[in-house]
């Protein structure tokens, strides 16, 4: 694996990579930073488990609660979750956003 991450933890040197990673996460991004950051955490949990109950006890949540706010970010962003070929860039997007704050 450690090819793997070291190719994630160069994610951050591509050019404009940042730049693009804010204008794909634009529609949650505009708002409080404290609201960003839940926001981040939420997508990035729900991306790197396995489903909705994992990412709860990650987040220290209620399951309902993780599935209110896909359904918000899904009406905000116009986003389908569940495409995985928007997963993946999605996931690069929140670790570089992250990674800046």
């Amino acid at each position: 694996r450690l090819p793997a991450y070291r190719l994630l933890g160069e994610l951050h040197n591509i050019s404009g990579g940042a730049e693009q990673a804010r204008a794909l996460l634009a529609p949650l991004l505009a708002t409080r930073p404290a609201v960003q950051q839940e926001r981040l955490a939420t997508l990035r949990a729900v991306l790197d488990g396995p489903g909705l109950g994992e990412a709860a006890i990650a987040l220290g949540v209620h399951r309902n609660t993780v599935a209110y706010r896909l359904r918000r970010y899904e009406e905000l962003t116009g986003w389908r979750l569940s495409d995985p070929e928007l997963r993946l860039p999605l996931s690069i997007a929140v670790r570089l956003v992250q990674s800046e704050q």
